[in-house]
């Protein structure tokens, strides 16, 4: 059965950046450990695993943002990731700006330099793009590495691992029983607050053991989904007042903004192009180019080391 190592990149390098980026180094020092840490990583488990195919996934634009910025027509008046940046300090600011023009000029350094595949597309999350690449790929092996808890729900498909770098470990559903359906059905319940995604819960309160019970009770599945709930807000006009939910309503919209497979029919379709563009147009490694690259971007160890990352660049 064929191996296929699947990278959430904008997972592995924030995590490397939030790692360093209070060490008092400049910022310049700070992104090229990012960079450096993203290839260690992924050489590190394609040794480990010696997969057909290595896959880097990158974020840019999220039709999420566009669904919910048209706030008359969302359950909510919450925009899709609305708040993620709103507290950072001018330099912070000018830190995030300097490390996703790094992300941006590496996905382009793995486009054009070397065999591994990158999944990037204009409105489509990482997440996206790798639901696609494993519902897409389900009779062979695939490994996902990224932090990002979301994925667990790809375990709802054979032949699917999800690594946590941090700790070098699969995760599991025994939190929820070996049930995906599960695992999904508390997180439209309890929304996405807590990572800025700013998702809100559709049964504010309500304890995991009904969560966990409704699935199988469906006069209590019902009875979850015809809740309706007010809770203050600042509205419109900036003053704050009751706004009133349906659960059911807010439920079927969290759905579509977590669920990887729910997503509008137009991007379910813009997945799958995704996938088929990337595989159409896989380089080739180029020694000398990537050698440049990590010289303009002060790799020195990596450079020293090139040799080591050839397999895993080529993707042989």
């Amino acid at each position: 059965m064929k191996t296929n190592l699947i990278f959430d990149g904008n997972n592995i390098l924030y995590r490397t950046f939030f790692a360093n980026n209070k060490s008092g180094e400049p910022d310049e020092v700070v992104v090229g450990l990012c960079i450096h840490s993203a290839l260690t990583t992924m050489n590190m488990y394609y040794r480990k695993y010696s997969p057909c195919n290595m896959v880097m996934v990158f974020d840019t634009t999220s039709w999420r943002k566009e669904y919910t910025s048209d706030l008359s027509k969302c359950v909510t008046n919450k925009k899709y990731k609305g708040y993620r940046r709103a507290d950072k300090t001018p330099k912070e600011l000018r830190m995030f700006e300097l490390l996703d023009e790094h992300i941006t000029e590496f996905a382009d350094m793995l486009i054009e330099m070397t065999g591994v595949m990158v999944l990037r597309r204009n409105l489509l999350e990482g997440d996206d793009l790798m639901a696609a690449y494993v519902q897409m790929h389900r009779d062979e092996e695939n490994i996902i590495i990224s932090g990002d808890k979301d994925m667990m729900q790809l375990l709802r498909y054979v032949n699917v691992q999800v690594i946590d770098p941090a700790k070098g470990k699969a995760r599991t559903l025994d939190e929820w029983n070996g049930c995906p359906d599960a695992f999904m059905f508390e997180k439209c319940i309890r929304g996405e607050t807590k990572t800025n995604d700013n998702i809100q819960s559709s049964y504010p309160r309500l304890f995991r053991v009904k969560i966990l019970k409704a699935l199988s009770d469906p006069f209590l599945f019902e009875n979850i989904m015809n809740h309706e709930f007010k809770q203050l807000e600042k509205l419109s006009d900036g003053e704050y007042g009751d706004v009133k939910y349906k659960t059911r309503e807010l439920f079927h919209e969290n759905e579509v903004l977590m669920d990887l497979r729910k997503q509008p029919r137009v991007i379910l379709k813009e997945m799958v192009r995704a996938v088929v563009a990337a595989k159409a147009s896989k380089g080739r490694y180029n020694h000398v180019k990537f050698l440049q690259y990590c010289t303009r971007n002060e790799l020195e160890k990596i450079r020293d080391k090139a040799d080591d990352f050839v397999p895993m660049l080529a993707n042989r």
